[in-house]
């Protein structure tokens, strides 16, 4: 059963055929306009559905990605939260170390070293010395 519009309706009122043969035609041509339309309305209905699956798919792809994402969160903080206890307890025990790392690439290596605490007059030596260099090689090299 073929559904007519009201705008595909109005073409054919208030028409007068000379022959029943171009009445007929008339109709045959609304008759087309209409499959051509409902054709399109079902291909479109189709694309839509294919869409809403495809938008379905990657929400629920999306959903399960955040979960993932807050369990490795809450794993993280649970790890982090256990190494700070374990550093503070440390500090607070062996006053004078501190914790260093080094990153290599995705290699990160954690290191305990102690805390070297240099007299004032070590300090001024360094310095000292590392003026003498400074001195020495910008002598140098306008020599």
């Amino acid at each position: 059963m073929k559904q007519y519009y009201e705008s595909d309706l109005k073409e054919l009122q208030g028409q007068k055929f000379e022959t029943v043969e171009a009445c007929e035609e008339a109709e045959a041509k609304i008759n087309a306009e209409v499959a051509k339309k409902q054709e399109l309305a079902a291909e479109k209905k189709k694309e839509l559905e294919n869409l809403n699956k495809a938008a379905t798919s990657y929400l629920e792809i999306v959903s399960e990605n955040n979960k993932t994402r807050a369990e490795l969160k809450k794993a993280e903080d649970e790890a982090y939260t256990l190494y700070k206890k374990e550093l503070d307890a440390f500090s607070e025990k062996h006053q004078g170390y501190h914790l260093t790392y080094t990153k290599n690439g995705n290699n990160v290596e954690f290191q305990v070293e102690e805390f070297k605490q240099q007299t004032l007059e070590e300090i001024i030596n360094e310095l000292k010395k590392s003026r003498e260099k400074w001195l020495k090689d910008f002598t140098n090299f306008w020599m």
